[in-house]
């Protein structure tokens, strides 16, 4: 309802199919733009014996006066007579039974949302009862029908008793900002690190259970007198804390069965491969994805010396196939801040058949929803949201749109916290809908994979160490390693999860300085307890960027 009037979307223009299996089917639908409120995306989800579909809907914009929402025809001019229930958040329908010379039986049909979600029900020009959100660029809704002559459900009764129970049992609203003191207490940590200089622009964000219960941000895009102040939807340079994204589209190519973990690297990569004297012909997929490739973390300056040089894709992928290894490929655990773009972006380009930001933006930003929040390269309408950095030189090289333009997924994205917390939300499925990855995928990613001569240090809980799974940085004690897991980058951003608590966190900023004390308050108030969380000072890209120094280790492979 937009304009004093009802309108209704026109049909879908895009379709793509996300997973398909003997456990549930997933695919999206694209919706042209239409009026104010932009394109349309539709995220369904059907799982096997269930009766009724999931739909996630998202908006490009959304105004705050729109009502929005699912809609089901009672109009009886078109032939929808029979029994109706409604509730504030439902409505099912049993029609009339049909003439035998029409199919004969009662076609029944039902549209929910959770039983808390804010919803008025109301009809349309067309006599269609809605449940309309207000002013919502994002809403879930389930809706479903079945025959009667199909013999599961024979009467009015057992199907408007059937939507209610099913409807009982689904995930509770997302609610933007349900614990109100938690809000403040969040939002008063970022105005006052703003005040005392701390930092000039950060955003946060947690989820819990699959709900959204802090979104905090605070500042402005650059230290200029009179600069604009961020929002929520500002974008923030975050640097490594994008390789988790680059990580779960490796893990989804090996499910659909276009990568393998034990296959080597130069099955999607022959010019990587050598005389076999350095053992870069034996580096397995598993190998490189737990940072045990042994390759240079990054390019040397001297052969890329201008800008042009670093973002000229072609010319890096030339150097890191002909380079030689410097520790022995599988034997050390050792962090790759840069070429890890390549080393795992490549093969996955090759193995998708499409340029890497297509994979990065079809196999893991649309699924999650986060398209609109998370660009690995932006464009000239993502540019003027990207707040300015400072007070590190080599934070600040994102400030060059050169750099934010190109797909470096390892370095080089910009996103806002709500992305970063939401994508590991939607990993694990804690929004409801089933996990990005299968669960037997991510506990494989998350467990430890290092090499024999290379075991997890005993001091692990008393000293920094960095400690990574098949991909996923792990931040747990060591007596439970795996149940925290994420990343952090250059200059502050981290995102992490936990998951015996459900709790997911994104986290940016603008000063590459004094970041540890004011992400600490933060991470106090919501729970987030990570390895060395007691520890202000223990910073995770810090503790990353040490292993780069660890002494060489030429062990055999075993």
């Amino acid at each position: 309802f937009a304009d004093g009037e009802w309108k209704t979307y026109p049909d879908w223009e895009t379709s793509r199919v996300i997973h398909t299996g003997d456990d549930y089917l997933e695919f999206e639908l694209v919706y042209p733009a239409f009026s104010a409120a932009g394109k349309m995306t539709c995220h369904i989800t059907l799982r096997k014996g269930e009766r009724f579909f999931r739909n996630d809907v998202s908006f490009e914009r959304m105004r705050k006066d729109f009502l929005v929402g699912p809609g089901i025809d009672l109009d009886p001019q078109r032939g929808h007579k029979g029994s109706v229930c409604e509730t504030s958040s439902a409505v099912s329908v049993f029609e009339d039974a049909k003439p035998a010379k029409e199919g004969g039986g009662s076609t029944m049909s039902a549209i929910f949302v959770a039983p808390d979600a804010e919803v008025t029900p109301m009809t349309d020009h067309l006599n269609c009862r809605v449940l309309a959100f207000r002013g919502q660029r994002t809403f879930t809704y389930w809706a479903g029908a079945s025959w009667s002559e199909a013999g599961e459900v024979t009467t009015a009764l057992d199907w408007h008793d059937l939507v209610r129970r099913f409807q009982t049992g689904v995930a509770p609203a997302a609610h933007v900002v349900p614990d109100d003191d938690l809000q403040k207490q969040c939002q008063a940590v970022c105005d006052w690190a703003v005040r005392e200089g701390l930092q000039g622009a950060l955003q946060f964000c947690a989820y819990r259970d699959g709900e959204c219960i802090v979104d905090v941000w605070a500042g402005t895009m650059t230290t200029n007198a009179g600069a604009a102040k961020i929002d929520g939807t500002s974008l923030f340079p975050v640097y490594s804390t994008e390789k988790p994204l680059l990580e779960a589209a490796v893990h989804r190519a090996v499910e659909q069965g276009k990568m393998s973990y034990d296959s080597p690297l130069w099955t999607w990569w022959p010019e990587f491969k050598d005389d076999g004297s350095s053992g870069k012909n034996d580096l397995t997929l598993a190998e490189t994805l737990a940072f045990r490739s042994g390759m240079p973390p990054r390019y040397p300056k001297d052969l890329f010396p201008t800008v042009e040089d670093e973002c000229n894709w072609r010319k890096i992928l030339d150097w890191a196939a002909s380079v030689a290894p410097e520790i022995r490929p599988g034997t050390k655990q050792r962090y790759m801040s840069v070429s890890y773009a390549w080393m795992l972006g490549h093969p996955l380009e090759v193995a998708m058949g499409k340029p890497l930001n297509d994979v990065l933006v079809d196999e893991v930003l649309r699924p999650c929803g986060i398209e609109r929040d998370f660009y690995f390269a932006a464009g000239d309408a993502e540019i003027p949201r990207i707040v300015t950095v400072y007070k590190s030189k080599s934070f600040e090289k994102m400030n060059d749109d050169r750099r934010r333009r190109m797909c470096m997924p390892s370095a080089w994205a910009v996103a806002n916290a709500r992305a970063v917390a939401k994508f590991y939300n939607r990993l694990c499925g804690f929004d409801g809908r089933p996990p990005f990855l299968r669960k037997e995928t991510l506990d494989y990613a998350v467990r430890p994979n290092r090499h024999p001569d290379d075991p997890i240090p005993e001091d692990v809980d008393e000293k920094w160490y960095m400690i990574f799974g098949t991909g996923f940085g792990l931040w747990g004690e060591r007596s439970n390693l795996t149940r925290v897991f994420g990343h952090g980058g250059l200059g502050g951003s981290e995102g992490l999860c936990d998951r015996s608590q459900r709790l997911t966190v994104g986290f940016t900023c603008n000063f590459a300085t004094d970041v540890g004390k004011v992400r600490a308050k933060l991470y106090g108030l919501v729970g987030m307890k990570w390895r060395y969380w007691k520890d202000a000072e223990a910073d995770i890209q810090n503790i990353q960027m040490k292993s780069i120094g660890a002494a060489r280790f030429e062990s055999g492979r075993k």
